[in-house]
C-alpha cells in the first residue's frame, strides 16, 4: 500500500506571529497513512515531500504520533530565519562541576596510630594506600567548558574545512590562543547546520584545564612538577621500610607527564 500524506483542514497552518520576529512560529499538520513502519515514515518525510519553507519561515523539525491502523499524525514546525552578520557569534559557558582522580594530597594534616607504642606509617602524601596499591580518591576540580556559535558564510564551509575540523577533534592548542596559554584548551568538536542559502550556524565546543606548576608529589620533601592542562601525570610507587613505624609503606619514586592529545594551531579554526 502506498504512503499517502494529506494536509489536515483543521489545525494546520496555525501560526504565532510575534513582534520579536525570532519568536514567531508556524505549524503544518498532516495525516499520513499506509504503513506502521516508523523507519519507512522517516525516510519518506526526509525525501523532500515536506515544504522547506512556508509563510516566510523555514522548516526546523517535525514530529509523528501513531493513531493506529497505519495512520499517523504529522506536525511540521517552521521558524523564521533571523539574518546574522558575518562574524557574529554567541557564547555559552559553564564553570565548575568537574571531578579528578588524585593519588596525593596537598598536605598530610595528621597521622594517627591505633596500635600502642607504634607510629602511624608515613606514606608521603599518598592516599588510600593498601598492600601493593595506591587507590587515591575523586575530588571536585575546576572546570571551564563553553560553546561558541558562529554564523559563517556558506562558501567558507568547504569539504577541506570540514576535514580540518575532523582532524582537529580532539586536540589541544599548541600555541597561546586568545587569553589561554598553550596546552590549556581542548577542542571537543563542532556541530553545524545550513540556515538558508547564505550561511552555516556552527557551534564549536571547548574545555579548559589550567596549566599547573604547583603539583606536589611526596611528603615532607615533596617534589613539585609542571603539567600542562590536558597532559596526564602518573606516579610510580615502590615499597619502602618505615623504620619509625616498623612497617613497609608505598611511596612515590617517579612521576611521568604524558601528552595524550594531538597539538594543533587553533587559529586554523578561523574563529579568532
Amino acid at each position: 500500500m502506498p504512503i499517502v500524506l494529506l494536509e489536515k483542514k483543521k489545525g494546520s497552518r496555525s501560526a504565532l506571529i510575534a513582534a520579536d520576529v525570532a519568536s514567531s512560529r508556524l505549524e503544518l499538520r498532516y495525516l499520513l497513512a499506509g504503513t506502521m513502519d516508523d523507519a519507512l515514515i522517516h525516510t519518506f518525510l526526509k525525501s523532500g515531500i515536506l515544504p522547506p519553507t512556508y509563510g516566510g519561515m523555514f522548516k526546523q523539525r517535525y514530529r509523528i504520533d501513531c493513531i493506529g491502523w497505519g495512520a499517523w499524525d504529522v506536525v511540521v514546525e517552521y521558524e523564521p530565519l533571523v539574518p546574522k552578520e558575518p562574524g557574529q557569534s554567541v557564547t555559552e559557558f559553564e564553570i565548575g562541576g568537574g571531578t579528578a582522580h588524585i593519588t596525593h594530597s596537598r598536605l598530610t594534616v595528621e597521622r594517627y596510630s591505633w596500635i600502642d607504642g607504634q607510629e602511624a606509617p608515613d606514606y608521603e602524601g599518598a592516599i588510600g594506600v593498601t598492600d601493593g596499591t595506591v587507590e587515591g580518591c575523586d575530588v571536585h576540580a575546576p572546570g571551564f567548558t563553553w560553546t561558541e556559535t558562529h554564523w559563517i558564510p556558506a562558501p567558507l564551509v568547504t569539504a577541506a574545512y570540514l576535514a580540518l575540523l575532523d582532524e582537529m577533534t580532539p586536540s589541544v592548542n599548541a600555541f597561546a590562543w586568545r587569553w589561554h596559554e598553550a596546552g590549556e584548551v581542548l577542542f571537543l568538536g563542532v556541530r553545524g547546520a545550513l540556515r538558508g542559502p547564505d550561511y552555516y550556524e556552527m557551534s564549536y565546543r571547548f574545555a579548559r584545564s589550567r596549566n599547573r606548576d604547583d603539583i606536589k608529589i611526596g611528603g615532607d620533601v615533596a617534589k613539585v612538577i609542571y603539567k600542562e592542562g590536558w597532559q596526564y601525570a602518573w606516579t610510580r610507587f615502590a615499597n619502602k621500610k618505615d623504620e619509625v613505624a616498623k612497617a613497609t609503606v608505598r611511596v612515590p619514586v617517579s612521576t611521568h607527564v604524558e601528552d595524550v592529545y594531538a597539538q594543533e594551531d587553533f587559529y586554523n579554526l578561523g574563529i579568532g
